[in-house]
């Protein structure tokens, strides 16, 4: 299925416009994708610098559910934040390539499907927080996206790849000025060049069995020294990776094993929770699960990381290894 979305092409025009977004009505008649106006004019979103996509919009007595973000829905826009509904489930071709003061992002918790250079070249785009549905990240997806970071704390750009993410594209991650890798427990295929470019010191493998890869996925015709790298396995997996090309590229000393179990050991009193600037930020719980939910009870976001950039004011719900705390923005 994964493929047939790669490769399907989009509807060229929209169906119809709602308070200066377009949608085009999905072959189910149910759902809609945000698009762009007209056949091959892609401007028209350049008067929103914030957006909030709604999850269900109606036109002419139907109501519709929002699905997607279709094809070069926000191309070279000069948008600078974005919220999703929980109803998305894919990000088409080149959705929001080269916006290039993209900052903010917030995914919905459904998604599934980043498709080909979704975010090529979004070189602000800071915080991402790819949810746990997440399976699929297409090639170029985050192409040059020099400031992009997942932040485990105030020093490292960490990208966190979700457990359930089976394929990652050729050259996804390129150049994004990362220095921490973490690759979920699922996946089994990486396309060339995928982490080239980046200033690589710490790799964590959450699969208990390394997966033998066809590229060198961490350098290409840019330099990486090996020497340097630290790579983190799960317990009883070291032998396993360090018979494995390109994993045994590492020295096997700097191959060291670890509980990626998942199962929380933080204890409440290490961490805090606060707001500051429109982020809700938790400092000392790095590698807990979070879970935050609006005034009306409904999960906005859920997964690993340290802040949490939230589009409207409001009273929310954070849940950090069972202490919830009533936040206010």
């Amino acid at each position: 299925m994964m493929l047939a979305l790669a490769a399907s092409m989009p509807i060229s025009a929209h169906d119809f416009e709602v308070d200066g977004i377009y949608y085009s009505i999905n072959g189910d008649r149910e759902s809609v994708s945000v698009t762009y106006k007209g056949d091959g004019d892609r401007t028209e979103y350049n008067h929103f610098s914030t957006i909030t996509i709604p999850e269900t919009v109606s036109f002419s007595g139907t109501t519709y559910k929002v699905t997607d973000i279709g094809w070069w829905a926000f191309m070279n826009s000069t948008i600078y934040n974005v919220v999703m509904p929980n109803s998305i489930k894919t990000i088409g071709y080149s959705a929001f390539k080269d916006c290039k003061i993209l900052k903010y992002i917030t995914f919905s918790n459904s998604l599934t499907f980043i498709n080909n250079y979704a975010f090529s070249g979004c070189k602000e785009l800071t915080l991402v927080v790819l949810p746990e549905t997440l399976e699929w990240i297409g090639q170029y997806a985050f192409y040059g996206c020099r400031s992009i970071m997942a932040k485990a704390n105030g020093v490292k750009h960490e990208v966190i790849i979700p457990d359930n993410v089976t394929y990652i594209g050729k050259y996804a991650f390129f150049w994004c000025d990362c220095t921490c890798i973490t690759i979920g427990r699922s996946v089994t295929s990486i396309d060339e060049g995928a982490f080239e470019a980046n200033s690589i010191w710490h790799i964590t493998a959450k699969n208990p069995v390394a997966v033998p890869l066809e590229y060198d996925v961490f350098q290409g015709y840019h330099y990486l020294n090996y020497d340097n790298i630290q790579l983190k396995v799960p317990l009883g997996s070291k032998e396993s990776y360090a018979k494995t090309w390109p994993w045994n590229k590492v020295k096997y000393n700097n191959i060291y094993e670890s509980d990626l179990s998942g199962i929380s050991r933080i204890q409440s009193k290490e961490f805090k929770i606060f707001s500051k600037d429109g982020v809700i930020r938790i400092e000392g719980a790095e590698g807990a699960r979070v879970e935050v939910f609006n005034a009306a009870g409904v999960c906005i976001f859920r997964g690993v990381a340290s802040e949490i950039p939230v589009a409207q004011r409001g009273i929310y719900v954070v849940k950090v290894a069972g202490r919830v705390t009533k936040i206010a923005l």
